[in-house]
């Protein structure tokens, strides 16, 4: 059945991780701007200057856009990323 193939191959990966490296995926980076209410005045690049949603995962941000805590009980992230649970 279809659904054993989606869940115990990797070709469903494959096929995506393609799409996301594809030029026709940038389509996917200002909605995906707009529904996490990312800040694109920290971006170091024009959004246009990325060519797959991939890359703008990879974006670089402007200096001193998220100075670190000097808290010696700070946690640090190196990543966005929220809560979940």
């Amino acid at each position: 059945p279809i659904h054993t193939l989606l869940t115990t191959t990797k070709w469903p990966s494959v096929i995506a991780g393609a799409y996301a490296n594809s030029r026709m995926s940038t389509m996917h980076i200002a909605p995906f701007i707009k529904k996490y209410a990312l800040n694109t005045q920290e971006i170091l690049d024009p959004l246009s200057s990325f060519g797959s949603f991939n890359d703008f995962f990879k974006r670089k941000l402007k200096p001193g856009a998220r100075p670190l805590s000097q808290s010696k009980n700070a946690v640090i992230s190196p990543a966005d990323g929220g809560i979940l649970v």
